[in-house]
């Protein structure tokens, strides 16, 4: 008897069992200070502070519960779902990640996935509070349906005020006849004018049934630019579409829809465009989304030699990297085909676009967004003599960009931000080469 028992105690004082004792005090500890900083309301340093530990304790069920906790309490509900769906894994009985992960699927609009979770929680006979919290959860998903079934409605109305360095876009200084006998009598200039902006889009959205939808949006911009000869460029912007889309199953959607347009310059027609988009988007996991988007578009301008029909393929990857970071990356291929003769010069063109984008979210209001893009524009046919001193040449643009924007929120539908964006342009004809710096303040409101 007495030999068992030291068996016994040699066992339990092991280091192994040793080392696993102190490694749960030191998870306990962690998770009592996380609980008392989510019990004070200060969520966002409750899920800093175990955002640190993942590495160490990601995959223990209670660690991941309160991971999930305090990220949904953050406002930062895919990374929650995640958390939760892991502890969930771990442990199947968790009652109360199962409680907790319905809501993080409320706060994402997956209200299929919300119900199920509910379902779950149902079966394990929960306490009164959790039954309430169970009742408020199905009335919301109730009312979410019943709007979606009458349509949501969105509207955005946007104010601006900035200075564009290069409205023109034109080189800083180039002659036109240069080295010949009328040098100087015309050279270009890039130049700059303040402006304002009035920006507005409603966007119409309404469930057919639980796997088909519709949108309808329409959207438009004025721009006023103050200096007298950049009033010529003063341009108006109308733009609608309409969309159906379909879920083919819970991470995939695909869309169908027609786009039409009408841009005029100084209360002049310039343009108008009308088009067709086929896209499909895909939910890999919570951290990550694919879309692709392909356009056919025919451009019609006032003078017609310019007219042409464009088609377009779009791929964007949108990740998660963390609970206030998400990246974008998009690329572009363009095809535009002239569709009269005599033709634009330059003919035919491809533009290959490519850009990143890093979204932070430095607080609850407050917001960065970082961008850098690059774009090729090819001609296929030789012209631009008359930028060009009297020669055709092959064009062909390689432009860079960079842009920053901060953005605050000031109430629930109250918006500000200021950005700033640099393009520097360098091409085959001398005349293109050209860069230009756009400073803007945004008021913004959302009803």
């Amino acid at each position: 008897m007495n030999s068992r028992i030291l068996l016994l105690l040699s066992a339990l004082l092991s280091p192994a069992a040793l080392s696993q004792a102190a490694d749960d005090a030191t998870l306990t500890g962690h998770l009592q200070a996380a609980q008392q900083l989510i019990q004070s309301a200060d969520y966002e340093a409750a899920l800093a502070q175990l955002e640190a530990l993942e590495s160490d304790y990601a995959g223990i069920a209670r660690y991941d519960y309160w991971y999930g906790v305090a990220a949904l309490r953050a406002g930062q509900a895919s990374l929650a779902a995640l958390a939760l769906e892991r502890a969930i894994l771990t442990d199947p009985s968790h009652a109360g990640a199962h409680l907790e992960l319905a809501a993080a699927y409320l706060a994402l609009n997956r209200l299929d996935r919300a119900e199920q979770q509910l379902a779950i929680v149902d079966g394990f006979n929960p306490p009164p509070a959790a039954r309430q919290a169970i009742t408020d959860y199905r009335a919301i998903i109730a009312e979410r349906r019943a709007q979606a079934a009458a349509g949501t409605h969105l509207l955005v109305l946007s104010f601006d005020g900035g200075y564009d360095s290069n409205y023109l876009n034109y080189p800083s200084s180039f002659d036109l006849f240069e080295n010949t006998f009328l040098e100087g009598l015309a050279v270009l200039e890039a130049d700059g004018t303040y402006f304002t902006n009035a920006r507005g889009i409603w966007l119409f959205q309404r469930e057919l049934d639980s796997s088909s939808f519709i949108e309808v949006s329409v959207a438009g911009q004025l721009r006023l630019n103050q200096d007298s000869a950049a009033q010529a460029f003063d341009t108006g912007i109308v733009q609608g579409s309409f969309t159906y889309g379909l879920k083919t199953d819970e991470r995939n959607t695909a869309r169908y829809g027609i786009d039409v347009g009408q841009i005029w310059l100084d209360d002049a027609q310039f343009r108008r465009h009308v088009g067709l988009l086929v896209g499909w988007q895909h939910q890999w996991d919570t951290d990550n989304t694919y879309n692709f988007n392909a356009r056919v578009r025919d451009f019609s301008f006032e003078q017609a030699r310019n007219d042409y029909r464009a088609a377009q393929f779009e791929l964007e990857w949108v990740h998660n990297l963390r609970a206030n970071i998400t990246l974008r990356s998009r690329y572009t291929y363009d095809i535009e085909r002239v569709q009269n003769n005599p033709f634009r010069q330059g003919g035919n063109a491809a533009r290959n676009a490519l850009s990143l984008q890093a979204d932070y979210s430095m607080t609850a209001q407050q917001q960065w967004v970082g961008q850098l893009g690059y774009q090729n524009l090819r001609y296929h046919s030789p012209g631009f003599s008359v930028f060009n001193r009297g020669i055709d040449e092959d064009r062909d643009d390689h432009a860079f960009t960079a842009r920053l924007e901060w953005l605050y929120q000031l109430s629930n539908n109250w918006r500000t931000g200021a950005s700033a964006l640099y393009r520097d342009q360098r091409s085959s004809i001398d005349f293109f080469n050209l860069d230009q710096t756009l400073l803007q303040w945004t008021v913004t409101y959302v009803y």
